[in-house]
């Protein structure tokens, strides 16, 4: 069985791969890394994977971006969702992304183990307080309302609300993305402005109570971006050779 970890803390990604290892004594398993969406893509396109096993916030185009790209270029791919973000506030709009399973990085290892193998053998994963969440979703009534404000942020825009939502600063925003703070601190006033925000309680009060549809927006630009970063690595490696010839 091939694993992709696919996580931006190296320790963690061991730490998975530890618990795999120990579970499955009998299996043949070959594990490979990535710490950013990015190399995941590149990854899978150089090997078939049987399971992929993501998380949502990383460096560069993000698991979001990633995952609808590895959905869309490996239809029959099993994909985890392992993510610090809450069930009941992403699990289902990544399951609608074409996440296989979700699971929070805070359940016990026996949790995780059984999502692994629901997920490999072709099932979704639903953990007991994802539905526990699906179901007070399905029976309380449903409200009229405006269209969700975040439909109006551009990509950048949006990956900044989810950043902030999670609680990284400015600073790491900007060296997670290699930006400037100043030009992080430009697209946070334009979200700002467009959403109505006076402050960052404003913020985090609307992820918390808009979070259904909230992880769509704008995740199917990232796949033209790998794209053109894989073109661009191409050439790179075509110039490097050309300039070893002979």
């Amino acid at each position: 069985m091939r694993i992709l970890i696919v996580d931006d803390h190296p320790m963690f990604r061991r730490g998975l791969i530890r618990i795999i290892s120990d579970k499955y004594t009998d299996e043949l398993l070959v594990f490979s890394e990535a710490g950013c969406g990015e190399d995941a893509i590149e990854m899978s396109n150089q090997h078939s994977y049987d399971l992929a096993v993501l998380d949502l916030s990383m460096p560069g185009i993000g698991g979001l971006a990633t995952l609808e790209i590895l959905r869309h270029r490996f239809p029959q791919l099993p994909i985890l969702i392992l993510s610090m973000f809450t069930e009941d506030q992403f699990a289902v709009n990544a399951l609608k992304l074409g996440a296989s399973g979700y699971i929070n990085k805070m359940e016990a290892d026996e949790e995780l183990l059984l999502a692994i193998k629901t997920v490999f053998e072709g099932r979704r994963y639903l953990s007991h307080s994802l539905s526990t969440a699906l179901i007070e979703q399905a029976t309380q009534p449903k409200k009229v309302e405006v269209a969700d404000k975040h439909s109006t942020l551009s990509k950048r825009e949006y990956e900044i609300l989810l950043r902030v939502t999670e609680g990284q600063s400015l600073k790491i925003i900007a060296h997670e993305l290699n930006l400037s703070i100043k030009t992080i601190s430009t697209y946070k006033y334009r979200l700002f402005s467009k959403m109505g925000f006076h402050s960052l309680a404003d913020l985090i009060a609307y992820s918390l109570k808009n979070s259904t549809g909230l992880l769509k927006q704008s995740v199917k630009l990232a796949d033209g971006s790998s794209k053109r970063a894989t073109k661009s690595s191409l050439d790179k490696s075509t110039l490097t050779q050309k300039s070893k010839s002979p």
